[in-house]
């Protein structure tokens, strides 16, 4: 219900950021990170100066998509925004950074 809601507030006002954004984070949540890619790519179209967490977002699914980052690492990562005691983010870092290192030291990002 809410993704019909957010597309049609984006039809009738095309030039707004927010809808388009929260689409884009509502597919986050949901782990489709393709629809999630999408949205937070029209985001980053709209506002290319930048939209709250839009250029990060887009970015780390774009290289997830590319395979430089295992799928979900950007999922996984927001999700220190949610807990409350440092033990329980440096768990969340940790897992999120299993191999992140092995597929940097083999990726061109430019």
């Amino acid at each position: 219900m809410a993704i019909e809601k957010l597309k049609k507030a984006n039809e009738l006002a095309p030039n707004w950021a927010y809808p388009v954004y929260d689409l884009a984070y509502t597919y986050l949540l949901m782990q489709d990170f393709p629809n999630a890619l999408k949205y937070y790519a029209r985001t980053d179209n709209r506002k290319p100066r930048g939209f709250f967490t839009a250029k990060t977002a887009h970015w780390s699914l774009k290289k997830e998509k590319e395979g430089a980052f295992q799928e979900g690492l950007y999922f996984n990562y927001m999700q220190i925004e949610w807990v409350n005691t440092d033990e329980e983010k440096l768990k969340i870092a940790k897992h999120s950074n299993k191999d992140i290192s092995k597929r940097i030291s083999k990726q061109n990002f430019q």
